[in-house]
């Protein structure tokens, strides 16, 4: 269960780096405004404008990506953390309702959430698998107790007396 430990600590490692990168693109990625104009205005800061070749990050500020990357980095961290299959698959569910609230809201910054959402996703399903895989056989390793009460049963039935 260690490695799938370290599995959940990687992937919000790796929901960190893809949040850098979805920062780093251009507005025009997220912005329907950039195919009329050329600047783009903050919608929690009116007064603020930038270019459509500025980075998202430069656009929207560190706050905003913050969040996003929060929403993306701290499911993983819980699962690792608490390690039980059905918290595991809780945030996996949680992760995929931020993916889909991107596609919903598919014009603006939060369509970040589809971005970094669907690979993070991808890649925590086949973790949350890997660790109902492997507690199935860490459970199939144990001894059983009925199986454990037999055996010694036979054993002093055979003992020379």
């Amino acid at each position: 269960m260690t490695v799938v430990r370290i599995l959940w600590f990687a992937l919000a490692v790796a929901a960190a780096a893809l949040t850098a990168w979805f920062a780093s693109s251009s507005v025009d990625v997220v912005s329907a405004v950039c195919s009329h104009s050329a600047f783009v205005s903050n919608p929690d800061d009116p007064g603020r404008f930038a270019t459509c070749d500025a980075s998202i990050l430069t656009a929207v500020g560190v706050a905003q990506v913050g969040q996003l990357g929060a929403l993306f980095v701290v499911p993983p961290l819980v699962a690792g953390f608490v390690m039980r299959w059905w918290v595991s698959w809780c945030m996996v569910a949680v992760m995929a309702g931020f993916a889909v609230l991107g596609l919903i809201g598919a014009n603006g910054f939060w369509i970040g959430l589809t971005y970094v959402g669907v690979p993070v996703v991808m890649m925590a399903i086949a973790i949350g698998a890997a660790q109902i895989a492997a507690a199935a056989r860490q459970e199939s390793r144990k001894p059983r107790l009925a199986d454990a009460t037999l055996a010694s049963f036979l054993d002093r039935d055979s003992a020379p007396r």
